[in-house]
């Protein structure tokens, strides 16, 4: 997920659950949970989850994000939901 640059780097603590990444993203909670344990972000601290970004990991979003060629432009992706009425049984 790409966040804005302004908003990483203010260096001030930002709130957001687990289940308004979900909501942004339209992904399972679950999967979500899965995906910030997988890239180590999701940390238990004093008797609760929470999200851990540190600046070295900022940083190395920075560079990678420097080094990406390919842009989509999202205003010329068209999603259309599959016609099942159309197949053949």
């Amino acid at each position: 997920m790409r966040f804005k640059e302004e908003e990483m780097s203010t260096g001030e603590e930002r709130a957001i659950s687990v289940m308004d990444l979900s909501q942004m993203t339209s992904i399972r909670k679950e999967d979500v949970i899965s995906t910030l344990q997988h890239l180590n972000l999701y940390k238990y601290y004093r008797g609760q989850y929470v999200i851990v970004i540190t600046d070295e990991l900022k940083n190395a979003y920075r560079r990678m994000c420097e080094k990406i060629t390919v842009r989509i432009d999202p205003t010329k992706l068209r999603w259309q939901p599959k016609d099942w009425s159309r197949r053949k049984l």
